[in-house]
C-alpha cells in the first residue's frame, strides 16, 4: 500500500529497467536522486500550468491560439495566492534540486573509488562497463536537475512578472470599481 509522497513502487521500478546497473552500489542512490528530480520536475510544470491559466485568465499574453480573458473580470485574490503558492513550492524546489547536484558529483566519486578498490588499483582511472554506464547515468541525471533548475528559474521570473501586473490590474480594478 501506497500513501500520497512515498515512491517505493517507483523506485522498484526504475531498478527493474536499469538491471543492468544493478551491479553497481551506488545505482539506488542514484535512482533517488532522479525520483527526486522527478517530482521537482512535475511541480515545475504544474507551476507553468498556473501561471498559463493566469495568462489566460487576464488575457495579457501575446499566443494567438490561447484564450484571451478580460483582465477586469479575473479573481484576483485567486491569482495572487496562486502566485504565492507557486513562489514557495518553486523555492522549495529550487533547494531540493541543488542540493541533488553535489549529491551525484559524490556519487560519480564514490563509484570511481569503488570501482577502482574492486580492481584493486592505486589509482581512480577506472575503465570499466559497469562504471562507465554508471558515469553515464549520473551525467544524464545532473543534465536534466541542471535543465530542471533552469526552468524553474524561469517559471519564477514569471511569477514575479504576474504578481507585479495583478497587483497592478488589482489596483486599477479598486480604484475603478469599489469606492
Amino acid at each position: 500500500m501506497t500513501t500520497k509522497g512515498q515512491n517505493t513502487p517507483k523506485l522498484v521500478e526504475k531498478l527493474e529497467n536499469k538491471r543492468m546497473y544493478c551491479e553497481q552500489p551506488f545505482v539506488l542512490a542514484a535512482l533517488v536522486a532522479e525520483l527526486v528530480i522527478d517530482s521537482c520536475a512535475a511541480k515545475i510544470e504544474h507551476v507553468d500550468e498556473d501561471l498559463n491559466a493566469i495568462e489566460e485568465e487576464s488575457g495579457l499574453h501575446g499566443y494567438d491560439n490561447r484564450p484571451r480573458g478580460n483582465p477586469l473580470n479575473m479573481d484576483f485574490m485567486r491569482a495572487i495566492q496562486i502566485l504565492q503558492f507557486s513562489n514557495r513550492t518553486l523555492g522549495l524546489d529550487i533547494i531540493r534540486l541543488q542540493f541533488i547536484v553535489p549529491t551525484l558529483q559524490k556519487i560519480a566519486v564514490e563509484s570511481r573509488k569503488f570501482a577502482a578498490d574492486q580492481l584493486g588499483l592505486e589509482t581512480q582511472v577506472v575503465f570499466s562497463d559497469g562504471l562507465r554506464m554508471m558515469e553515464e547515468l549520473v551525467d544524464s541525471l545532473e543534465n536534466y536537475c541542471n535543465n530542471q533548475l533552469l526552468r524553474a528559474g524561469f517559471q519564477e521570473k514569471r511569477i514575479q512578472t504576474q504578481l507585479s501586473v495583478v497587483s497592478h490590474l488589482y489596483h486599477f480594478y479598486e480604484r475603478l470599481f469599489i469606492v
